[in-house]
């Protein structure tokens, strides 16, 4: 038989010469030896991904791959030389999948005519295998062609930068594993398709001439091991600009050495031909030059980030130190100045600072100082302000120094003859007369009794105390839109927004009936809890709602309609009456048992159920949180894994009847039509049998059954069991067939015949049918001419209720030979004798 495996190592190739007979399996061998040579060169010298073609076209739940070429990773050429049928993704809606085409072959052309040996296939189809993987799971041997992303109406989108293109290897050797190893080169594919890619390293040991740009995603190291200089590296700056004073972006080609060289050694140096230094730069932040004076001849500005020091290599924390006198003899314009010592100014020499708005002087440092904004000289401060009157200067905090404190602003509330004003926005520390009506724009504190005469208007009220309103008065907060009660402060309170009036609260509410305050959460202090509502949920009765949107601690009664959002239930639930329970109409999930993996919806024209393992029917019983447990009760029908069982819990089967042992439930299975009073039962009976019943009204209390008796195979008709009714056909298990209990064929053999006999054979032709099978003398020849004319007769007849053979076997001379005959009985329930005898 032709072998037609392609085994990984072919070393023989066939060898022709002149009168050689060639079969089959040369002309495989030799296909065999050139397939091996080819896909050795693809799988060694280049790698896997796509040649040409193979792009795709998609339409709703769809995709279609055009023609083209790939090549696997064993050498195998993947030709698709017609669109493909479209591939059907409806059963991927709402995932993102990968599509792959693999190397396949099957035989094809099948000759079906032609005379010995020239049956079998014509061809080999190299059909490639177009297949929907998961991600993280493609086949082996797969090309990935794109990443298919299906939404949930199933419109495709193409990702095309999973897909690789074929390219070169240079093999280098293998890994443990027999992986080859070695650079690979090939282009970047959709994204870049001029780009040349190098998976590896890359040495020129020549001159390289690039007659267009060089782009390097990493470093590039340019060096000489000759003279011993550094590695210098290429490459793209960092976030930061390379100014430093954050006017730059981060721009241009970065010049970076690989690894620093010893303090005081430079990184970069430009020399003059007598070696003197022009310039350099260190990598602890020198530079300069060593030989010559800077010179800077432009008129463009100059920049120093750092700190110059002018007679001194330490300019300290100073932007500018010169160490000796500084001499003005014009007017000195300071972008900014700082004294660490006195400051004068003789005469009548002023101090001035233009006309730009900004803060011109800082006291300690930027937070604390006096400048002057649009139309506002301002003072700053990081913390407070403070009058005093006399004293000396003291470090701590508003401490006026063996002086008065005359007034301070801290925290951005005045405090007059003290220097804690507290919350209030103003404090006296005294009397504090009001002549007429007091309009107060902030908040207002008086360490004593406030009494107002007139009427009080005030943009605010903190009250630290009781506050009454005597007589028919009235607490007014005008037309305006805000909060106008702060409780504790201003995250608890009441206002008005557009047409609507608020309670506000930083994290619950509550409605007491009787009690005293509690500063405790939720404490009603000795009274009772009527409502609550805590993080956006309500519970009337209880201070606990738990994740319930509304939770009533007692009976709900509702006597209208009730339309819910979402209803879950931790008990009972009844509806009275003729009430009923109506879920709108919108399709979705309107019933969630535990949680929403197992519920109850409508779908388009479907009603389902839902669960997150298995369906079980019950008949009695109570809960049990055990997996298919009836609780006591009895297991009426359950669905596991997708199988149904019936009578059991563990279906193994799409359908899994199991029947008790006892005579009435010996039915597993019925099939009826009332009209005809037609059935088929599937019964499993009380010993080993298991069989199929047939009836009808024709039958009456009979039925036709099919099936096992213990190791036979039945065909019976009766009114009572497969194991007692009549048998019509039964099948051994050593495969020998029975027909009402006997075999339906017997062939014999009878004889010697000596002449002209009659022969009884004992069959009787109420069960039988006889042929003669066939007859063969002992010896002698059969006359051909001449008498007697009847030289050959054998037959079969009846006689009586017998089976005869009558037998004349005369030859030349009239002499009897003796002869045996053979006679086939068969059975009369499988034939029947047509005509007459």
């Amino acid at each position: 038989m032709a072998d037609y495996t392609q085994y990984p190592y072919i070393d023989k190739r066939v060898r022709y010469f002149d009168g050689e007979f060639l079969k089959d399996q040369d002309f495989i061998d030799e296909q065999k030896y050139h397939i091996d040579r080819q896909r050795r060169l693809d799988q060694f010298l280049r790698v896997s991904g796509i040649c040409d073609g193979l792009t795709l076209e998609t339409t709703t739940d769809q995709v279609i791959v055009t023609p083209g070429t790939a090549l696997d990773s064993q050498g195998r050429q993947i030709i698709l030389s017609t669109n493909s049928p479209p591939i059907d993704l409806s059963s991927y809606r709402d995932q993102e999948v990968d599509l792959v085409i693999s190397y396949q072959e099957e035989q094809s052309d099948q000759l079906t005519e032609g005379g010995l040996g020239s049956s079998g296939a014509r061809r080999w189809h190299e059909k490639p295998n177009i297949q929907v993987a998961a991600l993280g799971n493609l086949p082996e041997d797969s090309v990935v062609l794109a990443r298919l992303a299906i939404n949930r109406s199933g419109v495709v989108t193409l990702d095309f930068t999973v897909r690789q293109y074929s390219g070169v290897r240079l093999p280098s050797g293998n890994l443990s594993n027999g992986e080859i190893t070695g650079p690979i080169l090939r282009s970047d594919g959709n994204s870049a398709s001029s780009l040349v890619v190098i998976d590896g390293d890359l040495s020129v040991t020549g001159d390289t001439t690039l007659n267009s740009n060089l782009s390097v995603a990493g470093s590039f190291s340019a060096s000489s091991n000759t003279s011993g200089e550094r590695t210098l590296l290429m490459e793209a700056p960092n976030s930061s600009n390379h100014r430093g004073d954050g006017t730059q972006g981060a721009t241009g080609l970065v010049y970076r050495v690989e690894d620093n060289p010893p303090e005081g050694d430079p990184i970069f140096q430009v020399r003059s031909s007598g070696e003197a230094v022009r310039f350099f730069v260190d990598h602890v932040g020198w530079t300069g030059s060593a030989d010559n004076s800077a010179w800077f001849g432009g008129t463009e500005d100059n920049y120093f980030a750092g700190k110059v020091g002018i007679g001194t290599t330490d300019p300290g924390s100073s932007k500018l130190k010169v160490q000796g006198d500084l001499t003005v003899t014009g007017n000195a314009t300071l972008e900014s100045l700082t004294l660490n010592d006195n400051f004068s100014l003789g005469g009548s020499n002023t101090l001035g600072f233009d006309s730009q708005y900004r803060q011109m002087i800082n006291l300690y440092n930027q937070d604390y100082g006096i400048g002057v904004q649009s139309n506002t000289q301002y003072f700053r401060t990081n913390k407070n302000f403070a009058w005093y009157k006399d004293g000396s200067h003291n470090n701590g905090e508003l401490n006026a120094g063996g002086g008065t404190v005359e007034m301070v602003i801290k925290n951005g509330n005045v405090g007059i003859g003290t220097t804690d004003p507290g919350s209030s926005k103003l404090k006296v520390d005294g009397t504090l007369s009001v002549a007429d009506n007091a309009t107060f724009n902030k908040d207002l504190s008086v360490s004593s009794d406030l009494t107002v005469t007139g009427n009080a208007t005030l943009e605010s009220l903190t009250l630290n105390d009781n506050f009454s309103l005597g007589g028919s008065n009235t607490l007014s907060f005008d037309s305006q839109y805000r909060q106008m009660i702060n409780l504790y402060n201003q995250d608890y309170g009441i206002g008005v927004q557009s047409q609507t009036q608020y309670f506000r609260t930083d994290k619950n509410f509550a409605w007491y009936k009787d009690g005293s305050h509690n500063n405790g959460e939720l404490n009603a202090g000795g009274g009772t809890v009527q409502m609550v509502i805590k993080d956006g949920n309500v519970g009337i009765g209880t201070t606990d709602p738990g994740s319930s949107k509304l939770k009533v601690q007692g009976n709900l009664t509702v006597t209208g309609n009730a339309t819910l959002e979402s209803l879950t239930l931790n008990d009972n639930f009844s509806l009275g009456g003729s009430n009923t329970l109506g879920f709108g109409s919108q399709t979705r999930q309107m019933i969630n048992l535990y949680n929403q993996d197992y519920g109850i919806g409508v779908q388009s024209q479907t009603q389902y159920f839902r669960t997150d393992k298995n369906f079980a029917w019950y008949k009695d019983g109570s809960h049990h949180n055990n997996e298919l447990n009836a609780g006591g009760g009895t297991v009426q029908m359950v669905i596991k894994d997708g199988n149904v069982g019936i009578g059991t819990t563990n279906p193994n089967q799409m359908l899994d009847v199991v029947t008790s042992t006892s005579y009435s439930n010996r039915v597993v299975g019925r099939f009826y039509r009332p009209a005809g009073d037609t059935a088929a039962l599937i019964e499993c009976g009380d010993g080993n049998e298991a069989f199929i019943q047939f009836k009808n009204q024709n039958t009456g209390g009979n039925s036709w059954m099919v099936g096992m008796d213990d190791e036979q195979f039945k065909i019976a008709y009766g009114s009572s069991e497969i194991t007692d009714a009549n048998q019509k056909l039964t099948v051994e298990q050593n495969g020998d067939i029975k027909v009402q209990g006997q075999k339906p064929f017997e062939i014999k053999k009878f004889g010697p015949f000596s002449g002209s006999d009659s022969y009884n054979t004992l069959y009787s032709t109420s069960d039988w049918e006889a042929v003669i099978a066939g007859f063969r003398a002992l010896s002698g020849d059969i006359a051909e001419a001449g008498p007697p004319t009847n030289i050959i007769q054998v037959y079969t007849y009846i006689n009586g209720n017998r089976w005869y053979i009558y037998a004349d076997f005369a030859s030349h001379d009239n002499e009897h030979e003796y002869w045996y005959v053979w006679v086939l009985f068969i059975r009369k329930e499988v034939v029947s004798f047509v005509g007459s005898r």
